[in-house]
């Protein structure tokens, strides 16, 4: 199963209801600052520990609807509030989290909504409530036919950019480890989580991606029977330096690797905050070409960069700005749209980048024009015609207006010509 779509409703900045459509196992989030980004992942961190809450003291089932359920505003640490009325929109005492799991390649779903609700005590608690108990009904059932108990469905874990580590680690348990992970110190445990891995797949990851050559020098197993802190190096070009003293680029690829190496739920979900604020442009790239092919873990990633998704198509993209948050619907991008994500967010380079890959450009006036284009092109298709093109490597460059059209191509093609290889041949 994936997370494929997540409802909002009067959460934080989201105004009544909002869903948010995901298209697969990797997503990249971009928008703004200050638009609701990183409020998604508080809501998906938030319905996990409504989730948990709900099952019974054996954790083979659901309390009734008529037990009451709360969760303690001191529990709610992993969210960016400093009183319980910040966690709903406006004058607001009820919020909603629902979130849509879906069997790939299958119609089968399951929609489990959370209610939770602002008690007259200040700053105490929240009441938490399920909404249509039916689906979490049909949800256990389907948990019972393939073997997986509830407990063992989701592990979510969130990553942020790492700038330093622990000097002195201890070792710890599994469950010492997720521990630290559920109250969001996983950059705590980097040393454990690394030691938790497969050591050489985990290195050969890092490698592609930082293009160099290291190898992680660890404890031999006597070393681990008697010392109480964690020494791990990483030898580099004749040199061994021990691991927290990296750069921040190294340790946060190093974070998120090694936390996928330890989700072994029958949904790991990872959530990736604002990678590009310690990664390189070049790195990056090679990051998400990485994450994207890594099929046992779902991939959320953060990002305000427009340059940082220059590489992905737009099926991978979902774009948050006021407008489309304002409909209550928000969907991944196509190729229609994928230009107004650069201009929103002022995206000239990238927009060049995306360029530089495609093989024609056309010259349109809207986007309707490019609508229009587009069921042209698949009509061609539905009769075999020599005349369908390929449109994956086509951009479109808006010309508006249609007084002196001839001029404007031209002005517009001798200044694109000096960046695009393609207006050349």
């Amino acid at each position: 199963m994936v997370i494929s779509k997540i409802m909002l409703k009067d959460f934080k900045s989201y105004k009544d209801t909002v869903e948010i459509k995901f298209g697969g196992r990797f997503n990249v989030i971009i928008g703004e600052n200050n638009i609701g980004k990183s409020t998604i992942f508080e809501a998906l961190l938030l319905w996990e520990k409504c989730y948990n809450e709900s099952l019974t003291s054996n954790k083979k089932n659901f309390y009734s609807q008529s037990v009451p359920l709360y969760i303690s505003f001191d529990e709610l640490y992993f969210l960016r509030i400093t009183k319980d009325e910040d966690l709903f929109y406006g004058n607001k005492r009820t919020c909603e989290i629902g979130v849509e799991f879906s069997e790939e390649n299958s119609e089968e779903n399951f929609y489990l909504t959370f209610s939770l609700t602002k008690p007259s005590i200040e700053n105490a608690y929240v009441r938490v409530q399920r909404m249509a108990p039916e689906q979490f009904d049909a949800f256990k059932e389907k948990m019972d036919s393939i073997g997986t108990k509830l407990t063992e469905f989701l592990f979510i874990q969130q990553t942020e950019p790492v700038a330093k580590v622990l000097a002195k680690e201890p070792y710890m348990f599994p469950g010492q480890i997720r521990k630290k992970i559920e109250k969001g110190r996983s950059h705590e445990v980097l040393r454990n989580k690394i030691l938790s891995s497969d050591i050489e797949l985990l290195t050969e990851r890092m490698k592609r991606v930082l293009d160099c050559d290291f190898d992680f020098k660890v404890p031999t197993r006597t070393a681990r029977e008697k010392e109480e802190y964690i020494n791990l190096y990483v030898t580099q070009n004749g040199k061994k330096i021990d691991v927290g003293l990296q750069g921040s680029g190294f340790l946060q690829v190093a974070e998120i690797f090694s936390s996928m190496a330890i989700m072994d739920n029958a949904l790991n979900v990872l959530l990736i905050d604002e990678p590009d604020s310690h990664i390189s442009p070049r790195i990056q790239n090679k990051l998400l070409d990485c994450l994207k092919e890594i099929s046992n873990v779902q991939v959320f990633v953060i990002t305000h960069n427009d340059n940082f998704v220059s590489e992905l198509a737009a099926e991978d993209i979902i774009f948050i700005n006021s407008e489309n948050k304002n409909t209550g619907h928000i969907e991944a991008l196509n190729d229609i749209n994928i230009d107004v994500l650069h201009s929103s967010l002022g995206g000239v380079i990238t927009g060049l980048t995306r360029l530089q890959k495609n093989k024609r450009i056309i010259f349109t006036e809207g986007d309707d024009d490019i609508a229009y284009l587009k069921a042209m092109n698949e009509a061609f298709k539905r009769v075999n015609s020599p005349s369908a093109i390929d449109f994956s490597k086509i951009s479109f460059w808006y010309i508006r207006g249609k007084d002196n059209m001839n001029l404007k191509i031209m002005a517009n093609k001798q200044l694109l010509s000096q960046a695009v290889q393609c207006l050349q041949d």
